[in-house]
């Protein structure tokens, strides 16, 4: 099958990965002229995890990354510390770790694995537009130039380009992603810049693990990690604001505007991480509402990623969603073969929408919690309480459950995009 992916972030090199590895012929488009530059710590759970190993990544993904060990909510203001989750628990509950890395070495390391499977990755080329019938799909770009392919799959991001095209008997409003207030700014310190005090208090790093710290503000919030790998302080902090910026991501933030807003809004422990830095890189926040359907209507164009479901912070929740989708619409192709196309994509959507629906809502509750909300607090207060002690292995996963509960945390953290690909295969022979 000729596969063609419009754009190389890492849901689209990892695609590439995959469907070569698979055997397929792909090739890659990206509008800007190489990798971007910033991005700070995200997180990769266990079923992302196992998409990207099962393809000869392990050795080269645990080398730039730390498993995370402990995560704690503290206040903003005060530092006060309100939960404390030991993390070594989902791995004796065979959940798996997660694990962290910094965006642009995971970025390299995926491109490098692109590179060796033969993949041409193509920058600076923009697609303007496509035309499918029930063989193929053309591709032209911006030049005039075109390019066939069997099919293709939209990983272009939030402001997909090609979003409007594939849903083209849907409202535009419908599909415009929904754009947030709340602007985060992203701090990298060195940790040559901190005294020893301040590195203790914000790191806790134990040995291999990594802690990290989401701190609740009234309307704002921050997140801190500590990167032991490459010794620097990774401070992200938000403003619920009105603000001039006009992109989602590729800005560089005023420093000076950031210390001040948080100079009676934050403990001292992130007033004076954040008074050490000279730079910061910001992006608004913003998710997408819920589509009908990822796939054109002649269903050989498909949005992945981002462009498809993207959603607020949790956890890593995002890019686990796109490999978990990658890893699906594999596995996938490898039952069904490449002969009907179109249906392999419905049946792709009908096995991985729910789960990017159920995340969507929980980005959304758990953007109420970091911003203090307080029903959204009380109910997980709540849920601290009544399940204080519990033993994690003996509580069943459940996507129904209320987001606060072991029983959605399991669910989020245990689950397996191939087996829902399989689930929806024995439905359509029953």
């Amino acid at each position: 099958m000729k596969i063609a992916i419009v754009g190389a972030g890492l849901g689209g090199l990892t695609a590439a990965i995959c469907f070569s590895k698979a055997g397929h012929e792909v090739v890659v488009f990206e509008k800007q002229p190489g990798q971007s530059p910033t991005g700070g710590i995200l997180g990769l759970r266990p079923s992302a995890l196992r998409v990207l190993y099962e393809h000869g990544l392990r050795e080269k993904i645990e080398a730039i990354s730390q498993p995370l060990g402990e995560s704690q909510f503290k206040m903003l203001p005060d530092g006060k510390v309100m939960r404390t989750s030991d993390l070594h628990e989902d791995q004796v509950a065979g959940e798996g770790l997660m694990l962290m890395t910094v965006r642009q070495k995971l970025a390299k390391v995926l491109y490098e694995a692109t590179m060796e499977c033969g993949v041409e990755v193509k920058y600076g080329v923009a697609v303007e537009d496509f035309e499918e019938d029930d063989k193929e799909v053309k591709l032209t770009f911006e030049d005039g130039s075109t390019y066939t392919a069997d099919m293709v799959l939209a990983a272009d991001g939030i402001r997909s380009r090609l979003r409007s095209k594939i849903l083209a008997d849907i409202p535009t409003t419908e599909h415009d992603p929904v754009i947030t207030d709340a602007t985060f700014y992203v701090f990298h310190i060195p940790a040559t810049q901190l005294n020893d005090s301040i590195k203790q208090r914000m790191s806790k790093t134990s040995g291999p693990w990594m802690s990290m710290s989401a701190w609740i503000g009234k309307d704002t919030w921050a997140m801190s990690a500590f990167d032991s790998l490459n010794d620097y302080l990774n401070l992200g902090l938000a403003i619920v604001e009105p603000t001039s910026q006009t992109s989602l991501w590729n800005e560089g933030g005023d420093v000076k505007y950031v210390q001040d807003y948080f100079q009676n809004r934050a403990c001292e422990d992130v007033r004076e991480s954040l008074n050490l830095a000279d730079h910061c890189d910001r992006w608004r926040l913003a998710w997408m509402p819920d589509l009908p359907r990822w796939t054109s209507l002649s269903g050989r164009v498909a949005l992945l990623g981002d462009a498809a479901h993207a959603i607020l912070p949790n956890g890593g929740a995002g890019i686990t969603l796109t490999m978990e989708d990658i890893g699906a619409l594999n596995y996938l192709f490898r039952q069904q073969g490449t002969s009907d196309i179109p249906k392999t994509l419905r049946l792709w959507n009908k096995a991985c929408k729910p789960r990017s629906d159920k995340l969507r809502e929980f980005g959304c509750f758990n953007m109420r919690r970091l911003e203090g909300d307080k029903e959204a607090l009380a109910l997980t207060q709540k849920a601290m309480q009544e399940e204080a002690g519990i033993d994690r292995k003996a509580v069943e996963p459940d996507m129904n459950a209320p987001f606060s509960k072991l029983a959605f945390s399991r669910w989020l953290s245990g689950y397996d995009p191939v087996a829902a690909a399989e689930a929806v295969l024995r439905s359509e022979k029953s």
